[in-house]
């Protein structure tokens, strides 16, 4: 018995009218897709035109904004509030690090930040950069004794959680639609990507950090998708933004380390010979103990 197609015959999905949405690019999908409260297979083409207006909020001033100011609440609040909470409970005491080894750390993550947050925003089809950025700031290490353990666990447990969804979207099959305020929502995806993302939590505090990787992965990428195919190419795009990440913080490491090591290095010319320490001039001998005078 052959699984019917994903793509329904075009048309309206429902015949009341959406109510509009705050952004233009939704609006124009949700006039033409209509709003309805029941379960459909909404068309292929509705999903793909809201995927493309996804892409083109990424362009708007106003949605990066408001993307900066919910992340900018969203990181000030524990802040805020867990410093006092902390207070009471017993803290192991702080890993010191010199100082070159903390400008080292900071050179490498402003710098790959910054230069990929500029390539995903130059390149708007490429929706999983945020992937990119979190390998970097997860990945990166302070000190010179770098431990590269959680580096191959994150990529192998991507390339691994890249099976998983394979298999899980070939079982779950056609992507059924439930409207959602006129906006067709694959809600089949979102269920099943919740049952891995919490599975992926528990995972978390295991030791094995390779099984918390495949767990997220096809949960990252089935709750961020709006069909099969959007999953797929947001899971290859995770797994691609992991292993890039991953081999430029290893490499912009190694530079950084072999750098600082030659810039200590002695020249050799005298330079930066330690200044010699005048000799301590001997102490002299105690003089011998005064007796008292008898007393009267």
């Amino acid at each position: 018995m052959s699984t019917p197609p994903e793509t329904p015959p075009a048309g309206p999905v429902a015949s009341a009218p959406a109510p509009a949405p705050a952004h233009p690019p939704l609006a124009k999908v949700q006039a033409g897709s209509g709003a309805s409260g029941g379960s459909s297979s909404a068309p292929s083409a509705t999903a793909t035109k809201i995927a493309q207006a996804l892409v083109q909020q990424r362009s708007d001033t106003t949605y990066l904004t408001w993307v900066a100011v919910f992340f900018f609440v969203g990181a000030i609040i524990p802040v805020i509030v867990l410093p006092p909470l902390l207070k009471k409970l017993p803290r192991r005491p702080p890993v010191t690090h010199s100082r070159g080894q903390a400008v080292r750390y900071t050179v490498i993550i402003t710098g790959l930040t910054t230069v990929g947050t500029y390539y995903f925003l130059d390149h708007p089809k490429l929706v999983a950069g945020s992937f990119f950025v979190a390998a970097v700031l997860v990945l990166t290490q302070v000190g010179d004794d770098i431990e590269w353990k959680m580096t191959f666990q994150r990529v192998l447990g991507t390339i691994g959680g890249m099976l998983v969804l394979s298999v899980v979207l070939h079982a779950v099959g056609t992507v059924r639609y439930t409207q959602i305020y006129g906006i067709p929502m694959p809600m089949r995806l979102y269920v099943v990507g919740l049952v891995f993302g919490a599975a992926a939590i528990v995972a978390k505090f295991s030791p094995r950090q390779w099984i918390y990787f495949a767990l997220i992965a096809p949960a990252a990428a089935m709750m961020n998708a709006f069909t099969a195919t959007q999953a797929t190419d947001l899971g290859r795009q995770r797994l691609i933004d992991n292993v890039v990440g991953s081999v430029l913080v290893i490499a912009a490491t190694l530079v950084t380390i072999v750098g600082s090591k030659i810039a200590e290095r002695p020249t050799g010319d005298g330079s930066d010979a330690p200044t010699p320490t005048p000799p301590t001039p001997p102490i002299p001998p105690a003089l011998p103990a005064v007796p008292a005078p008898p007393s009267v």
